[in-house]
Parts: C-alpha cells; structure tokens; sequence
C-alpha cells in the first residue's frame, strides 16, 4: 500500500457520526440523568441552545445506562417530529414508527398504545430490568395535550407491571 492509496478523509474526525469526545457537559448530563433514573424520576427536562449536542449526548448516553446494581436500563431515543396537525394520534404513530412497528392508515389510539407497550416490556425484559428510558428530542414541539401521552404511558407502565 502506497501514501497515494490513503484516503485521509476517511478517518473518523472528518466524519461527525464517527467521533466522539465526551465532554464535561456530556459528563453532566449523565449524571443527572443517573440521580433522575436512581431516585425514581418520572421525567427531566434537559434545555440548551441548538447544535450544542443534546442529542449525541442523548444518543451515546442511551448505550451506558446502568442501574445501581450495575445492570442495563434499556433506552428508546425518539424524536418528535413537526407535523400540520400535532394530535395525539399523531404522537403515538411517530412513536410506533420509531420503534420500527407496523402501522396502517386506519391505526387507532389503544392499538397503537398496545403495541407500544408490548416493544417496551420487551425491552425491559431483555435487561432483565425494571426501568425504561424514553429519550424525547425536539420535546418543546409537542402541544399541551400530546405532553400526556408520556404521562398516560408511565401510569400505565408503573401500574401494570411495576417499571418506571
């Protein structure tokens, strides 16, 4: 292999995706979201001026969550999305569809929320875990009403089965 073989553009500091420096503010963020996930939070909110990093240190932070105990808390990253019509309905369809579940154009709300529920248990009981993690980006495009879903999901959780 000859120096004109290299493509130095190719290493990872030229591609934003590749490289990661954990900084001290993504230092903060997980231990605050530690003290929330340790001391039964229901929720945080995380606020900070665009392209700052929230969201890879979301996402990177989404792959080191243990508990106490030293076990995996399993994480869902979700962005919410800009719609015409910010309903209910509409949350819960981009929710399904960033768990990569099937929806269909007649797909109702309790249907929606079954099968949510269903990815979600999943996921906990692959850890082996009683807490889930649900990453919401792009939170201040959520109307009033749509704030509920996450509030009616972890009742549902907390009452059912017992996961925070």
């Amino acid at each position: 292999m000859t120096s004109s073989d290299i493509d130095y553009y190719d290493h990872p500091i030229f591609n934003p995706f590749e490289l990661l420096i954990l900084t001290p503010a993504m230092v903060d963020i997980e231990e605050y979201i530690l003290r929330c996930l340790w001391n039964g939070s229901t929720g945080a909110v995380i606020r900070g001026e665009a392209r700052i990093g929230k969201t890879t240190a979301f996402q990177n932070l989404g792959q080191r969550l243990r508990t106490r105990g030293d076990k995996t808390i399993p994480t869902h990253f979700f962005t919410v999305p800009m719609r015409d019509h910010p309903t209910i309905t509409s949350l819960y369809r981009s929710l399904s569809v960033s768990a990569n579940l099937r929806i269909t154009n007649q797909s109702r709300v309790e249907p929606l929320l079954g099968n949510l529920i269903s990815f979600f248990l999943d996921e906990v009981t692959r850890c082996k875990s009683k807490r889930l993690a649900l990453f919401v980006d792009e939170g201040q495009r959520l109307s009033l009403p749509q704030c509920n879903v996450f509030a009616e999901l972890q009742d549902f959780m907390r009452a059912n089965y017992k996961i925070l």
